[in-house]
């Protein structure tokens, strides 16, 4: 029997080991269970977040994606209206040298026709002095209009026209 006993209590203190053992384990898939619940919690918190990040990052992409065709289409606005200034600088610029031309022409005329006069004319000393001004002249200098034959004050009038429009003209683009 006491053969019987002491066996009896040696299962028994096997028991209560393997017991204490089983309880540790169980302690430590407790504790391990409790961290993963915790895990799973700061996983949820994570993808909370980035799913309000993800949603905001959408609509600041939508917001910027509607502001950049904005920006594009003002761009190619501004570029077009480039594109039409640039044609009328140039065909103002066509235009002046039209016009400079043909006041040379004028001006070749007029001289001409001043050196047609003053070879049909003797000049006398009364004549060469400049005695009035010219109403219109830019710098009211005095002038020899009066002078020139009937058949000339068109030409003359012509060249002071063109001469006048030319001036605005050059003026407005300075």
């Amino acid at each position: 029997m006491e053969l019987e006993q002491e066996s009896s209590r040696a299962s028994i203190l096997e028991a209560v080991g393997t017991a204490s053992n089983l309880r540790n384990q169980l302690t430590q898939c407790q504790e391990r269970l409790a961290g993963v619940d915790r895990e799973e919690q700061r996983l949820r918190a994570e993808i909370a977040i980035a799913a309000t990040q993800s949603e905001a990052f959408a609509d600041s992409v939508d917001s910027l994606q509607l502001e950049f065709e904005t920006v594009v289409q003002r761009a190619s606005g501004l570029a077009s209206e480039i594109a039409e200034l640039r044609q009328t600088i140039e065909s103002k610029r066509q235009d002046e040298t039209e016009t400079k031309h043909y006041l040379d022409s004028l001006r070749s005329e007029y001289a001409s026709a001043l050196g047609r006069k003053d070879r049909y004319r003797p000049s006398s000393p009364s004549t060469d002095i400049p005695r009035n001004r010219c109403g219109a002249c830019f710098n009211r200098a005095p002038c020899r209009v009066d002078t020139l034959p009937r058949e000339f004050w068109p030409i003359f009038w012509k060249l002071i026209r063109v001469t006048s429009k030319w001036w605005k003209t050059s003026s407005a683009m300075n």
